[in-house]
């Protein structure tokens, strides 16, 4: 979808389920395979070594998952890589077995959003993050996928065109306010 939208520029995106504190490292340097042998740590050490000193990298923007399943696992992701744009999408019970309470899950994942640099993508229906973004002093939109007109962003005309197994192909136009921004395809 960002492809779309930012035509001039190489767009990655963490293949799979990179969302931890390997599997962020893996995605900024573009690892996809490795061996699943006991060298696998020297393997991986050599190919972050190779690309840190040719600095050659296939992209100009990187989208990371930042994916918690402990207290602290979020402090971690973002001594990596602190975001400059984040889009939060909601809140779940998948991986919160560890927190004691939701609200220590949400507190967890708000650190994302403390933490970000340049803008700030949430939910118009989420109301509930809004006490830990009273701080932030970047820009905070709000997106809907459907029609909404409290949203900034809304995603209008969704449509699924494929799915399968190993692929679920969208389409769907974004429109701010009243202006169409255009039609997006996913793959």
């Amino acid at each position: 979808m960002l492809t779309e939208l930012l035509p001039d520029l190489r767009v990655s995106t963490s293949p799979e389920n990179f969302n931890t504190e390997i599997g962020v490292p893996l995605s900024i340097f573009e690892i996809v395979n490795y061996p699943s042998s006991r060298y696998w740590k020297f393997f991986l050490c050599c190919q972050m070594g190779r690309w840190a000193l040719t600095k050659k990298k296939s992209y100009d923007v990187i989208i990371l998952e930042y994916g918690i399943s402990h207290p602290g696992d979020m402090d971690y992701l973002l001594s990596i890589v602190p975001p400059n744009m984040s889009i939060f999408t909601g809140l779940d019970k998948v991986h919160s077995e560890n927190f004691l309470t939701i609200d220590d899950l949400l507190t967890e994942k708000m650190k994302l959003l403390q933490a970000t640099k340049e803008i700030i993508f949430v939910p118009s229906q989420a109301g509930y993050v809004v006490d830990y973004l009273q701080d932030v002093e970047i820009d905070i939109l709000t997106y809907a996928l459907r029609d909404d007109e409290s949203a900034d962003i809304a995603f209008q005309d969704y449509e699924m065109l494929k799915h399968d197994t190993y692929q679920v192909v969208s389409q769907f136009s974004l429109q701010q306010e009243e202006e169409n921004l255009g039609t997006i395809q996913t793959n």
